[in-house]
């Protein structure tokens, strides 16, 4: 065998195996396509005096499709009383730790009609849509608050039809609104996915935003869900309190983790 033919030879050899490891390569990508990404990091929650109040563990990241990525949590309570709410920013990183979204993504978690206990767990999942999501790796977590209530008010069913503080029916919720001469709001944060962050520090322009709220009637719970196009209206009072009102679009109010029907 010539010197040329023996190259040859080599050359078509060294294709082959090259060709056979991007197949196996190949198919692992799609094997793994659509599974969990083994990933965890946790924050810790405390109060203002540095007691602790829960716990938040990412437990994976899973990118099911294009433009969809889903975490999974899991929530402890570690304080003293039950918990009804947690709030708190995540942002989305490929495996090279470049920042998918350029834009930190609320979340909000209610909790009031099904109080999470001291010491109890609970898993739940939150998905969020946006360009790039199948490339999630790691999330970064930052809170911006947790709450409890020394005494819980008993949860009623949502009545449709009526104005939204009928419909809630929940009077912490609207205590807000009725006691807006004795703790005015200071500041209101407007947040659509997918656009900057508008904070609004005019006190007769937030009012205003308020009455709107405040005069919207509530219908019957949707089937829709529009998971990309979220809304949130968030208030900081005088007394330092903040509560929030939050939509999946214009027309879909959130309350406890479903999602009513905006008749006006």
């Amino acid at each position: 065998m010539n010197k040329t033919l023996r190259i040859l030879l080599i050359l078509a050899g060294v294709a082959m195996i090259i060709s056979g490891i991007i197949k196996i390569v190949g198919a692992l990508g799609e094997e793994t396509a659509g599974a969990t990404i083994p990933f965890e990091t946790s924050i810790e929650l405390n109060d203002g005096s540095g007691n602790p109040v829960a716990t938040l563990v990412t437990r994976g990241i899973r990118a099911d499709e294009e433009r969809q990525v889903t975490v999974a949590y899991t929530l402890t309570n570690r304080g003293k009383r039950a918990l009804t709410q947690l709030t708190f920013d995540v942002r989305y990183f490929d495996a090279d730790g470049n920042d998918l979204r350029g834009k930190a993504i609320f979340v909000m978690i209610g909790l009031m009609d099904q109080p999470l206990q001291p010491g109890q767990s609970r898993d739940f999942e939150k998905t969020h849509y946006f360009d790039g999501a199948e490339k999630a790796a790691a999330v970064a977590l930052e809170p911006e608050g947790v709450l409890d209530e020394v005494e819980l008010v008993p949860w009623t069913e949502p009545q449709p039809g009526n104005l939204l503080l009928d419909f809630c029916n929940y009077a912490p919720f609207s205590a807000y609104f009725e006691n807006l001469d004795a703790n005015p709001p200071v500041q209101m944060i407007y947040h659509r996915d997918e656009q900057v962050d508008e904070t609004i520090t005019d006190v007769d322009a937030i009012l205003k935003e308020i009455e709107s709220l405040k005069n919207m009637r509530i219908g019957e719970e949707s089937d829709i869900s529009i998971t990309d196009s979220g809304i949130s209206y968030w208030f900081t009072m005088a007394d330092g309190t903040e509560w929030g009102v939050s939509f999946e679009t214009p027309g879909l109010f959130c309350w406890h983790g479903k999602v009513y029907e905006v008749i006006h």
